[in-house]
């Protein structure tokens, strides 16, 4: 049995790569009026939220938002709670196959998290996905600060919580020519923990390492990107009330976000 998918948004390519790379699950549908699509991919460009309200109150009942910019989706989590709908988002960085092993290996000797990123677009973007690189590893309750700041580049940092324990925390991103890209090292004594990832036609497998006094541990590279990960992964069934409360979650980030960049100090 296939799924019938639909595409939302500006940025159709990254619905078509998802629906291309899985023949055997999705087909897109030619005539969504006619024959209502079983699935809608929303790119998560401006307004992502318009578009996924819009799908749902049409009568779809599973909406992906392909790498959602920061927004206040409460409207949407309630009228999706209200019609009985799925909502869900995936991303390129945070649904990273590879995420899983690292975030295993993160014990409670790691202290400190240092994050680093560039981007060619914009600055916000980066940022919300840095933020939510932190929560998909784990570490909450994040209490930051803007160092330094200005229209091409930031400095950031703060505490968050992973377990029961409070760990120091390093963002800082710039703006420039070149693929998007992202550096997480943690620090945990005499070890380390990386995280090295590239987005963009320039796109790789995410480099995994581990470094102590034994040498040093690179884990097998996963060949596969986090939208299409991501969207496994809601295809196989998993919590969809986990779903709601992710975009819940994801208000709260873009609150933090606009008073770390463009609140005034």
């Amino acid at each position: 049995m296939t799924i019938a998918v639909a595409l939302g948004g500006e940025r159709f390519e990254r619905g078509l790569g998802l629906v291309a790379s899985l023949p055997r699950t999705l087909r897109l549908s030619q005539d969504p009026f006619k024959a209502p699509a079983d699935l809608v991919l929303v790119d998560g460009g401006a307004e992502w939220t318009d578009r996924a309200a819009v799908a749902i109150e049409a009568g779809i009942r599973t909406v992906v938002v392909l790498d959602p910019t920061p927004a206040d989706p409460t409207s949407l989590a309630d009228a999706a709670d209200a019609l009985g709908a799925r909502v869900a988002t995936v991303c390129s960085l945070t649904d990273l196959a590879s995420l899983g092993p690292l975030r295993a290996r993160l014990d409670d000797g790691f202290s400190e998290f240092v994050l680093d990123g560039s981007t060619d677009g914009r600055l916000d973007d980066l940022l919300f996905s840095h933020l939510r690189l932190l929560q998909s590893l784990g570490i909450e309750d994040l209490q930051m600060h803007a160092v330094a700041r200005s229209g091409d580049a930031y400095i950031i940092e703060g505490t968050g919580r992973l377990g029961s324990t409070s760990r120091r925390l390093r963002l800082t991103g710039a703006r420039g020519p070149g693929s998007a890209r992202t550096c997480l090292v943690g620090h945990a004594g005499g070890a380390t923990a990386r995280l090295v990832w590239q987005a963009g036609t320039e796109a790789r497998p995410a480099k995994v390492s581990f470094a102590d006094a034994d040498g040093l541990l690179v884990l097998p590279a996963i060949h596969e990107g986090g939208r299409r990960h991501g969207l496994r992964t809601i295809l196989a069934g998993s919590d969809a009330a986990q779903d709601h409360a992710h975009l819940r979650q994801l208000r709260c980030l873009s609150d933090l976000l606009h008073s770390l960049l463009h609140n005034n100090r």
